[in-house]
């Protein structure tokens, strides 16, 4: 399976945010991150 994307809800942008202290652009480079590990494995 490949994921070509992630859809946003607002509410939860807002709670990386503010909860979190996480941006978007943070979320997505960790998910893209992790998916190239676990084929390296």
């Amino acid at each position: 399976m490949r994921i070509t994307g992630i859809i946003w809800l607002q509410r939860i942008e807002e709670k990386l945010a503010t909860k979190h202290q996480i941006t978007r652009d943070e979320v997505e480079q960790v998910f893209a991150i992790a998916f190239k590990i676990m084929f390296l494995g």
